[in-house]
């Protein structure tokens, strides 16, 4: 339930979703960056809602065309195969251990489990970061990973080395 987020870096329309922001060629927890309106963005942790909403309108000014990087990490005591269920408000990219895996460039409401990716988690730690594009209104995002047996341990902070 622990993310961390940046944004909103800028996005006047949903061509701005495969535009590359720093987050996409680098994560650095410390650094900061210039995002929409000049404003410094560095990275926070965030939580999302008991029903793994993460509402994104409430956290990130201004709310309307921007973009915000949501990551996280996640060990798997083995190769596992699974799929990750994500929704958005509005379009979306997944990216998996730096593999881009999925974009949806769709205005739509978000909810949870509308686009399903069939992965395979390597053993040990695995990245998984979510880029989600804001026109107007509603802006946030559901994500998760088909675990029935619970093996998953997710951690808002980078593994250590």
């Amino acid at each position: 339930d622990q993310w961390l987020l940046i944004g909103p870096f800028e996005a006047p329309d949903m061509s701005y979703l495969e535009k590359p922001y720093p987050p996409e060629k680098e994560i650095d927890l410390k650094k900061t960056y210039q995002g929409k309106n000049q404003q410094s963005l560095t990275w926070q942790v965030i939580k999302a809602s008991p029903s793994g909403y993460v509402r994104l309108d409430n956290l990130l000014k201004p709310s309307s065309r921007g973009i915000a990087y949501a990551l996280v990490y996640l060990y798997s005591p083995e190769n596992f195969p699974t799929k990750l269920l994500v929704g958005s408000d509005d379009g979306l990219r997944v990216w998996l251990n730096d593999q881009l895996l999925h974009t949806n460039p769709a205005y739509r409401a978000a909810a949870p489990d509308q686009d399903s990716l069939a992965v395979v988690l390597k053993k040990g730690w695995n990245k998984l970061l979510l880029k989600i594009l804001q026109g107007e209104g509603g802006w946030g995002f559901y994500a998760r990973f088909v675990d029935p047996k619970k093996k998953l341990k997710f951690s808002g902070r980078p593994p250590s080395k």
